[in-house]
């Protein structure tokens, strides 16, 4: 019998050497992943749910464990509100439009000697004022769309989803517990690919 020294990942995804007989695949043995690993939050918090248990199969991006995010998803919910409204923009646009008839309205009363220069020029200077503020509008919209996606990413931090199909080996985490930021809350093994130790 030959043995044959294949390599894979350590708990801690260190490079190591695994050395197995290689035998008939009819005989039995215990089986292990190349990918087993702890899974954590990247905030502390209160965990809020759990939705898997241990020996639970997951999808990849399937939700594990929630914390507690009320105020999170407060702030969330107005970003949104902040980031889709175009109320500022739809003002500065018809202002703008308003001063721009009343110029062109001055402009032909000039032509027909029936207004002074003046009140063209003040009608210029608003229009370009107008410009300027929807211009601001759109700048401040842009803003808060950027800041949304800030604060989507804050708040998905509060949630644990799976990196990889797999199994739940155990569950550390229980609702209700104050957990630290980087402490593991269960464990998950990949289970597309196994290794065999016979």
């Amino acid at each position: 019998m030959r043995r044959t020294c294949l390599p894979f990942l350590a708990l801690v995804m260190i490079p190591a050497l695994l050395c197995v007989d290689r035998v008939h695949a009819q005989h039995t043995g215990v089986t292990s992943s190349p990918y087993d690993v702890g899974l954590a939050f990247t905030v502390p918090g209160k965990v809020a749910k759990v939705f898997v248990q241990p020996g639970d199969r997951v999808q990849a991006g399937q939700v594990l464990v929630q914390l507690e995010a009320e105020e999170q998803l407060a702030a969330l919910k107005l970003a949104r509100l902040e980031a889709t409204s175009t109320v500022g923009i739809q003002i500065a646009q018809q202002k703008l439009d308003r001063i721009e008839l009343e110029m062109h309205h001055h402009r032909g009363l000039i032509h027909k000697h029936a207004a002074a220069p003046v009140e063209f020029q003040r009608a210029s200077v608003a229009f370009k004022v107008a410009q300027l503020d929807l211009q601001e509008a759109q700048r401040r919209h842009e803003m808060a769309q950027h800041h949304y996606e800030q604060v989507k990413a804050r708040h998905a931090q509060f949630t644990l989803v799976a990196p990889v199909d797999g199994l739940i080996e155990g569950i550390t985490a229980r609702e209700g517990q104050m957990i630290n930021a980087g402490e593991p809350v269960l464990r998950l093994m990949q289970n597309d690919t196994l290794w065999a130790d016979l």
